[in-house]
């Protein structure tokens, strides 16, 4: 049995199962983060800020002194020609983690105001689609005293929990909990 459910939620899973490892589940803190998705009908309608010549070296620009943390460019990712513009905004996850049960609307309204002040849009520049997601299992926090989780295996009953939680919280850490617990499942099959 494999469970990847983020850590809050497999502790409660696992509670009663017996499995060894079911202190361990408990030790990563993790915190929120908000998404924001902008969407233009154009290249056209794009503030200046989003295509100028240097928006085009960038794919992710990481903010200072705001509730925002990263801004991702995805009409210019590759195999994305096809793509309306469109970017998407994750706020910091400190700042998400106090708002956590906002609502959602006025965190939409905070990061679109936010990000409004980083790119500087006016009416005519304005995106035309919006949308706002809540990520309450986001981000693992590592501080220098702990290390990175890894998965955890129980051989007793053939179970692993596992998920980016267990590393750094992050799009690299689901690949890399995936491929341990390959690695794991295959190991016990040998």
């Amino acid at each position: 049995m494999i469970c990847t459910a983020p850590n809050g939620q497999a502790v409660d899973l696992m509670v009663n199962s017996g499995f060894t490892e079911q202190a361990q589940i408990c030790k990563p803190r993790m915190q929120a983060c908000y998404t924001l998705m902008l969407g233009w009908d154009s290249i056209e309608a794009l503030p200046e800020t989003l295509k100028n010549k240097i928006t085009s070296a960038w794919d992710v620009a990481y903010m200072q002194d705001s509730i925002l943390d990263r801004v991702f460019i995805e009409h210019q990712k590759p195999n994305h020609d096809e793509l309306l513009p469109s970017i998407t905004i994750h706020a910091r996850n400190d700042w998400s983690e106090a708002h956590v049960d906002d609502d959602i609307e006025t965190i939409q309204a905070q990061s679109l105001a936010a990000t409004q002040q980083a790119l500087n849009w006016n009416h005519d520049t304005a995106p035309s689609q919006t949308d706002c997601h809540r990520w309450r299992y986001a981000a693992t926090v590592i501080d220098e005293s702990a290390k990175e989780l890894g998965i955890l295996v129980d051989n007793s009953h053939n179970w692993v929990v596992s998920g980016d939680w267990c590393g750094q919280g992050n799009i690299e850490s689901c690949y890399l909990m995936a491929a341990d617990t390959v690695q794991a499942i295959t190991a016990t099959l040998n």
